[in-house]
């Protein structure tokens, strides 16, 4: 479960208000201010909280995870290649992916 930033202000605000602990009172605090999400368990308001005392960031960290080897004109590239055509018989489109499909290793490699 992701939380949005609203939802992490509010935990840690309400947190650090009751000294510092997850109660009870915060839990039903926050399933009425956010019904549509699922009150979160103790061990992740811990490391949220925990991520605002070293960081005073409640947001993720940027740049996670593996780079991506397309830069936007390779992507623009691709894409053009499939808009528009999406009624055409289904050789057209297996083609079209084998084409996708060569392009995107051709763009790995550089």
């Amino acid at each position: 479960m992701v939380l949005s930033i609203e939802e992490r202000v509010f935990l840690v605000e309400n947190v650090f208000r009751e000294g510092k602990k997850y109660t009870d009172l915060v839990q039903e605090q926050f399933a009425e201010k956010f019904p549509e999400t699922h009150v979160p368990h103790h061990s992740a308001v811990r490391r949220l909280t925990e991520k605002f005392r070293e960081t005073g960031l409640v947001s993720d960290a940027e740049g996670r995870g593996r780079p991506s080897k397309l830069n936007g004109e390779k992507l623009m590239d691709i894409s053009d290649c499939c808009g528009g055509h999406q009624n055409h018989c289904a050789s057209w489109r297996k083609r079209k992916i084998s084409v996708l499909q060569q392009r995107i290793k051709r763009s790995e490699k550089n």
